[in-house]
């Protein structure tokens, strides 16, 4: 990218009149002579961020119950849901969304992509698993943009057939993969997310936050819950360490739909 400056010459100068022992100082306005234009490169280095994410319906209220937590810290994340439900769901969703989180989808019942679509066409997969809750959350006036896979399960055929329903869709890695490598390689729709559950988690977490930061990269971390037990969760101790962490280094937050 460059930068365009323009020099203007004789614009203005401060004189002496008389130079003795009374004097004054005088601006006078000279015509512009010439105006050149230099192209000059200016490297804009992109800011690395982390992508706070979390999945299941089952865990709604969890995070309504820590949403104090984000503010505390002034980070976004995105909630993927799954078994969707206006009767259970719809006002706890709608508040989270107005106090600045994003909500999207995590399929209707929760069924493995691959292996549901295997057995009954990829069609059907998107009119139950996806086109059914969808337009349900739409209507309830969730704005719903991104998806994840349920289980990180998918393949190319999935990937695909999702373009035009979302801007962006994501797996599920292993934090063991390549060393959280994977966790920010994207083709710009799809994208991988690290988990980051109590059971998995390492403080290989902070090295990538550093590798992110050091090289403008965009982090893709995932969750479930947020609670105190259970393998499906994070405790809120480990999560306010990571926002904590972010906060230190100066790492932005995203939501998912800004990458």
């Amino acid at each position: 990218m460059s930068k365009l400056l323009m020099l203007g010459l004789g614009l203005a100068v401060a004189g002496c009149i008389g130079c003795g022992g009374n004097t004054k100082t005088v601006e006078v306005e000279l015509p512009v002579e010439k105006v050149v234009y230099i192209e000059v490169p200016v490297e804009i280095k992109k800011q690395g961020s982390i992508v706070l994410t979390f999945d299941d319906g089952v865990c709604v209220n969890s995070w309504v119950d820590n949403k104090e937590l984000f503010h505390k810290y002034e980070a976004k994340a995105t909630f993927f849901v799954s078994h969707y439900s206006n009767n259970d769901f719809k006002d706890k969703l709608l508040t989270l969304q107005d106090e600045g989180f994003e909500i999207a989808h995590h399929s209707t019942y929760h069924h493995n992509a691959v292996t549901f679509s295997e057995e009954n066409g990829i069609d059907k997969w998107l009119e139950i698993e996806v086109d059914h809750t969808l337009d349900m959350m739409t209507d309830d006036g969730l704005n719903i943009d991104t998806f994840a896979f349920p289980y990180g399960a998918f393949n190319d055929g999935l990937v695909e057939s999702l373009r035009g329903r979302f801007s962006k869709v994501r797996g599920y890695l292993s934090p063991k993969t390549d060393n959280l490598r994977l966790g920010t390689q994207t083709d710009g729709f799809f994208y991988g997310g690290i988990g980051i559950d109590t059971h998995m988690l390492t403080d290989d977490i902070y090295a990538g936050m550093d590798r992110a930061k050091d090289n403008g990269l965009d982090l893709v971390v995932a969750a479930h819950c947020i609670e105190l037990d259970g393998s499906w969760h994070i405790k809120t101790d480990e999560l306010e360490s990571i926002m904590d962490y972010a906060h230190q280094i100066d790492l932005q937050f995203k939501m998912f739909k800004e990458l």
